[in-house]
């Protein structure tokens, strides 16, 4: 797609193509026009259009697998965010755009998928060197994403935790899960994080991006 700047300070399309080439082949599929001067990408469109036209076929394989790609942003970190509030236990499906379900997400995996969820706390221990483990009790069907120090037997809750480390912990599991979506798109990962804590996340990513299709927006 390629954008212009149009009248009234908005974007329109001054051309959108699709384009879709299966795995293993050498040639790839034909390069379909569907359009110019709209607003909104034609995709919705052309997947609707007659059916066993070239066109249509690649619209829709296209359209199914963007379904599939999730998008994460992780900067909301104040008193009212999501991710400090108690959750329900059982909402724990899929991790969510905010993160606002990490400690049911955290709670489930720590139950059913123990080697991923050691390896998530190994990893925070890397950017966070006074984090020990997360104590994920469930209250009233409700968890809530509290914590303690190494050398410590004290409680802490989530607001007791910086942005930047609140963040991590988010990332961290994130790209450490047991299923990532075929596509991840993060906006800004690297908000708030210390600089050791941003190379750890670079070779997160690294090693994400051999399990899935990762778009990492970064101003760093």
């Amino acid at each position: 797609m390629r954008l212009i700047h149009a009248a009234g300070d908005t974007l329109i399309f001054a051309d959108e193509e699709i384009q879709y080439s299966k795995k293993g082949k050498t040639t790839e599929g034909p390069t379909i026009p569907i359009g110019a001067g709209h607003k909104e990408s034609g995709m919705i469109a052309q997947s609707e259009g007659k059916v066993g036209t070239t066109a249509t076929n690649t619209a829709k394989v296209i359209r199914t697998m963007m379904r599939d790609w999730q998008v994460f942003q992780f900067h909301d970190t104040s008193s009212n965010a999501h991710i400090k509030q108690s959750k329900y236990v059982d909402d724990s499906y899929f991790l969510k755009a905010n993160a606002g379900n990490l400690a049911p997400f955290l709670y489930q995996m720590r139950e059913h998928k123990k080697k991923y969820y050691q390896r998530i706390v190994e990893t925070i221990r890397l950017c966070a060197p006074f984090f020990d483990d997360f104590v994920l009790i469930p209250r009233d069907k409700n968890v809530i994403l509290n914590w303690k120090e190494k050398n410590s037997d004290m409680l802490f809750g989530p607001h007791q935790l910086s942005d930047g480390t609140l963040r991590m912990m988010a990332i961290v599991t994130l790209l450490l899960q047991p299923m990532l979506p075929s596509m991840v798109i993060i906006d800004e990962p690297e908000l708030g994080l210390h600089p050791y804590a941003i190379t750890v996340l670079a070779g997160l990513l690294k090693s994400a991006s051999e399990r899935s299709q990762l778009l990492i927006s970064t101003q760093s």
